[in-house]
Order: C-alpha cells, then structure tokens, then sequence
C-alpha cells in the first residue's frame, strides 16, 4: 500500500500534527503518539509499508486514549495488523 503520510490529520475533531522522522526514537519505535503534543512520529527509515502500518497504528492508540477505551498495546498491534492486511490486500482507499 503506497501511501504518502499526511502532514496533519484530524482525529475525534482534534487536529494532529504527524511528523517524519530519523532521530533516536526510532532506534526504540517505529512510532509515537503524543497525546498532550497532538502529534504522531512516525519513523522515516522504515519501508512505506511499515510507515503505512505504523500511522495507522498510532491513530488507533490515538483513538483508544481519546474514548477511554482501555485496549492494551497488543491488542493495537492485532487489529491494526488485521486492519492494514484487509486494507492492503484489497487496495482499499477511503480517499475521496
């Protein structure tokens, strides 16, 4: 799935920043979210795939802080896994 990152998203009617980037983050994660920044890092010397993947993955930690929902990193990891493949796999595109 090509994919070019956003620079700004909007989340929950909240306006994030998403940066690019190559610092030492990324030799401990592939992404953060920031929830008192509003902003998402993503690290930029990864594959697009995984840039792709790893959005998609902090929007859904975003959404899980923003609603209070509780889920547990792993279960993150497992539903954006199964989330980026269907996407992927389908060249689903929500664009307009």
């Amino acid at each position: 799935m090509a994919m070019d990152i956003p620079s700004k998203l909007n989340i929950l009617g909240h306006d994030y920043t998403v940066d690019l980037t190559n610092d030492l983050l990324c030799t401990e994660t592939m992404g953060v979210h920031c929830k008192d920044k509003s902003k998402i890092v993503v690290c930029a010397d990864i594959s697009e795939s995984q840039q792709a993947s790893t959005l998609l993955h902090e929007i859904i930690e975003a959404i899980n802080s923003m609603q209070e929902i509780g889920l547990e990193h792993q279960q993150i990891c497992q539903i954006e896994a199964g989330l980026f493949q269907v996407m992927k796999n389908n060249n689903l595109n929500f664009g307009t």
